[in-house]
């Protein structure tokens, strides 16, 4: 199957260094002449496209170029891609210590996704009306003649919409007063992070590539909420609205008549009692459901309530949606503490038997039928490592069969990724596989002990012996007081 080709760029945003997010490495456009010829003259043309206004072009820019063969592949190179852009908006928005405005805005982190594709002229020039006037004396596009078969680009922005460029194409921010910011470094600002205490759990998302909790697919619904609230369109009604869904999100509120009171709970119960967020918690939430239900808040800034001489007085101090942003960050970094440390504590592995992990990796086995055989013994890997470690825990229904039908399943998939199998460990997995249990239990139960007793002592040479092995030695533990009792029977 051929491989297809996707350009990323973020033109806003640049990088001394090459930087990995979500497993995706993002490098320089300065660095395009090293690359091969048709890779650099493609970047070349694109990155020509950028304007940050009038005549001014953008310098340097982030990018990373991506290959897949298949949906699969496709589908996962934009998860990532999207992981790591709202990652990325995350850190920089980051509200400044005493004005609270964000540092820089959603805007920043526009990401464009390229592919090449032949075109007609008509996907990226107008058609010839009486309201358009082309300035251009000498021909704007380098192919003004052709009607068809013209090279470009084809892609999304932001993985939304639809866009079509060529060469002599010119790309310019969503709003005319759009600015770069100097100094920014994505290479030596995320060292900086590093640094941070309170960044550490954002840091140690961007440095994986998969999620390893269920919780963190919910946080980058949420992350991408939130950062709609730092978008320079949003007035602060629709970014307050839009805050409140990111709140909801990463606390996994139910809804109903009681989320007000949920919302609350939750949020004291991370970052404890204090009388003045439990007055923004009133306030935040009164001015969320005027706004959605009536179209307005009366009152979006955060009001005070103090008594002078025995008289209230209220003050009006801050935006609602400044001072929520604040509240918002420190919320996920402390569910996100929280995860890690349950994560490893092996807080579920500690509840889940080994009769679950069985049922698991059979499962997953059928379920990825389709994808590459290697791919689908590393799917069962960690369970398979987890029932090594917990089959010393007893366990009262576990089901003979169903253990050694598992082991068959492995077995099946491994001789057909491992090459460098001996003749002697083939022969006895090949005779174990072809029989059923039922026909001849105490030869099966032989084979088994057969193969316990090669992997014994033999090491596992490649990845798909590491996840073999190990199965068969934990097999062997459950059944070896079986086949001693029938020996001698």
């Amino acid at each position: 199957m051929c491989s297809k080709e996707l350009y990323i760029i973020l033109p806003y945003i640049k990088t001394s260094e090459p930087v990995t997010i979500r497993g995706i490495t993002f490098k320089s456009s300065e660095i395009v002449d090293e690359l091969e010829d048709s890779t650099k003259n493609n970047l070349k043309t694109i990155f020509d496209m950028f304007y940050l206004k009038d005549n001014y072009k953008i310098n340097k820019m982030l990018f990373t170029h991506q290959h897949y063969k298949d949906n699969d592949e496709e589908e996962d190179i934009k998860r990532k891609l999207l992981e790591a852009q709202a990652l990325i908006t995350y850190l920089y928005s980051s509200p400044h210590p005493t004005s609270l405005d964000p540092f820089l805005t959603k805007e920043h982190f526009i990401m464009y996704w390229l592919e090449p594709k032949e075109l007609n002229k008509y996907q990226f020039k107008p058609m010839e009306i009486e309201n358009i006037i082309n300035l251009s004396t000498d021909g704007y596009y380098p192919f003004e003649n052709d009607d068809y078969g013209i090279p470009g680009f084809t892609g999304l922005i932001n993985n939304e919409n639809y866009i079509a460029v060529t060469k002599g194409s010119r790309l310019y921010p969503p709003i005319y007063s759009f600015w770069l910011n100097n100094y920014q470094d994505l290479f030596n600002d995320l060292n900086q992070f590093k640094n941070v205490p309170n960044k550490m759990p954002i840091i140690n998302l961007m440095d994986r590539a998969e999620n390893i909790i269920d919780s963190e697919q919910r946080v980058f619904q949420s992350l991408n909420w939130y950062n709609r609230t730092v978008s320079v369109d949003n007035s602060d009604g629709i970014a307050l609205v839009y805050l409140s869904i990111a709140f909801e999100s990463l606390l996994n509120l139910e809804q109903g008549a009681e989320v007000k009171k949920r919302f609350k709970e939750s949020i004291k119960l991370l970052i404890g009692q204090s009388e003045k967020v439990d007055m923004w918690l009133d306030q935040f939430y009164t001015a969320r459901s005027e706004i959605v239900h009536e179209g307005s808040a009366q009152i979006l800034n955060f009001y005070s309530k103090h008594k002078v001489s025995g008289k209230d007085y209220s003050r009006q101090y801050r935006s609602l949606i400044s001072f929520g942003r604040v509240l918002y960050r420190l919320c996920l970094q402390l569910l996100l503490y929280g995860s890690e440390l349950s994560n490893n504590a092996n807080i579920v592995s500690l509840l889940t038997s080994n009769k679950e992990r069985f049922n698991q990796i059979c499962k997953l086995l059928n379920e990825n039928d389709e994808i590459d055989d290697m791919k689908r013994l590393e799917s069962v890997a960690y369970h398979v490592f987890e029932i090594e470690k917990f089959r010393y825990v007893e366990e009262k229904d576990l089901d003979l069969h169903e253990i050694i039908g598992c082991l068959k399943k492995v077995l099946r998939i491994y001789l057909k990724v491992d090459h460098d199998i001996s003749l002697e460990m083939k022969d006895l997995i090949s005779q174990f596989t072809n029989n059923s249990f039922e026909s001849n239990e105490v030869e099966q139960l032989e084979s088994i002990k057969q193969m316990f007793d090669y992997v014994n002592k033999t090491m596992a040479r490649n990845p798909a012996s590491n996840v073999t092995y190990p199965l068969i030695k934990s097999v062997w533990y459950y059944s070896m007081f079986e086949y001693m009792r029938r020996k001698n029977a």
